[in-house]
């Protein structure tokens, strides 16, 4: 109930840096579906009130996410992590079990090979 009054204030900390928008959360059942929506209102809010590209959204994934990404953004991701060189000794140490990509959005028949981020832990 009280996301109008954390939007309004959000938007009046450093306007003109760029934000990350961290939207974390958790309650039961039908509470949950409000947080979400207040969640989702503001970070709108916030990228409404901000020129294009000076917003970012984290979400935190629960072991149940499943969720279609665009094409363009597996791509970028593919791009970034090739770009992380100091990344390579880590999971040479790590033999392959650390810093390595937990899923970059497979091609996923049932969306006509659109990707699909798949967060489910078996």
């Amino acid at each position: 109930s009280e996301a109008p009054e954390i939007l309004q204030w959000l938007q009046t900390i450093f306007p003109e840096r760029h934000h990350v928008v961290g939207l974390y959360a958790y309650a039961d059942a039908a509470e949950f579906v409000k947080v979400t929506l207040a969640m989702d209102a503001i970070a709108k809010g916030i990228m409404d009130a901000h020129p294009q590209g000076t917003v970012s959204i984290a979400y935190m994934c629960s072991p149940t996410d499943v969720f279609p990404i665009p094409v363009e953004a597996r791509e970028e991701s593919k791009g970034s992590l090739r770009r992380r060189l100091w990344q390579v000794p880590l999971q040479t140490l790590g033999m392959g079990k650390i810093m390595v990509p937990n899923n970059e959005g497979r091609p996923e028949p049932r969306t006509k090979g659109r990707p699909v981020v798949d967060c489910i832990v078996p």
